[in-house]
């Protein structure tokens, strides 16, 4: 009897899994978990999956960068002098036009005759649409060359 018990269930099971376990799915209105719909065309028993169109990757937009300015400033000292130094400084902001978050990196390359060029770095991470940043850069070998005192020399 024991056979004759486990042969039914199995035709059981064999049945249930062919027929669906006896449950009728609407097609036309089922959705994967991924938000994606399955086929909504009038024969119910399609199960082709509509492929969502994948949304297009941002494209880089350059960022203008205002140009930089001699800063000229004066320090008095003991020895009755007054030094003046230039240093290369420039100043901007990024703006985020787009519609996507911004990330990267600023550059800006210094260069003077007579001292090395350098280049400053300033990451951007995660600037959020319609934000904007400010930024400072100060050329570091040219933040103390060519010092002229002048004036005041005695």
């Amino acid at each position: 009897m024991s056979g004759k018990k486990s042969c039914l269930i199995l035709s059981f099971l064999i049945a249930a899994i062919l027929t669906g376990c006896g449950g009728n799915m609407n097609y036309a209105a089922a959705t994967l978990p991924d938000g994606n719909a399955i086929d909504t065309s009038a024969n119910s028993t399609d199960k082709n999956i509509i492929t969502a169109t994948p949304t297009p990757m941002p494209t880089a937009t350059p960022i203008p960068i205002q140009q930089g300015k001699l800063d000229i400033r004066d320090v008095t000292q003991d020895t009755k002098g007054i030094l003046f130094w230039k240093k290369l400084i420039t100043k901007g902001r990024v703006f985020n036009s787009g519609s996507t978050p911004l990330s990267g990196t600023l550059q800006v390359a210094f260069s003077k005759s007579g001292t090395a060029g350098d280049t400053q770095t300033k990451a951007i991470d995660n600037l959020s649409p319609g934000q904007s940043m400010a930024f400072e850069f100060t050329s570091a070998a040219s933040a103390d060359a060519g010092n002229l005192s002048i004036l005041g020399q005695r």
